[in-house]
């Protein structure tokens, strides 16, 4: 009987003994759960944050702004020009109506213009275009009769055969010579100017002189002398 109360009272010691234990290891753990808890809160987080973590550009309000995009011209655009005036030649110039080619013409009050001589002569080429053969040479002779110089400079002299007004090639010999750059007041200037001209196209045609821009151009028409 003893016995039986001695193991009872052991039985109850032991169980009594490991609800401490359990009791205690609860308590433990509790405890270190709290002190891991706690330093997790105490210590700073090791990524950035905020305005550390990602850094932006920002234009402070005294930045200078960015300069200017500057835009490059189109190519296809163009300066407009005012418009060149037209080079003046004998067929777009003013123009006198035909004399005889044995009379006077007059471009401008006090200076004539007239056909001094007209010569049958043998032409020489002797440049590149120049064609040879029976010719003509015509003499033209300027005479001014007023108070100022005139500019004979640009002189340009002309012959054209037929009806149909082909132009005849011009020669410098023989006995060709330019007129001179001027003529004074109360004199005459003179220029010789040959022509191939064959025998059978010299019952028509027409000397043309223009001696300035500003003064219209004048003809001469009528028969050349026959060839010799």
């Amino acid at each position: 009987m003893a016995s039986s109360q001695q193991e009872g009272s052991h039985a109850a010691s032991s169980s009594a003994r490991g609800w401490l234990i359990a009791a205690a290891a609860v308590a433990v753990a509790a405890i270190i759960a709290v002190v891991l808890a706690t330093r997790g809160a105490s210590e700073p987080s090791s990524s950035p944050t905020g305005a550390a973590a990602s850094p932006t550009a920002t234009t402070e309000a005294g930045t200078p702004s960015a300069e200017p995009t500057t835009v490059a011209p189109d190519p296809g655009a163009t300066a407009s020009a005012e418009p060149e005036e037209p080079s003046a030649t004998p067929g777009d110039r003013p123009t006198d109506p035909p004399v005889p080619i044995e009379d006077e013409a007059h471009p401008t009050p006090g200076v004539s213009i007239r056909l001094s001589a007209i010569e049958s002569v043998e032409g020489v080429a002797e440049i590149p275009g120049e064609v040879g053969g029976p010719s003509l040479r015509v003499t033209v002779e300027v005479a001014n009769t007023t108070e100022a110089a005139v500019d004979l400079s640009g002189t340009v002299v002309n012959l054209y055969l037929g009806t149909d007004r082909r132009p005849a090639i011009g020669l410098m010999k023989p006995g060709g010579s330019l007129m001179p750059s001027s003529v004074e007041p109360g004199a005459a200037a003179t220029g010789v100017y040959v022509f191939n001209v064959p025998a059978q196209d010299r019952a028509l045609v027409a000397v043309e002189v223009d001696i300035a821009i500003e003064l219209p151009v004048v003809v001469f028409e009528g028969t050349a002398p026959a060839a010799g």
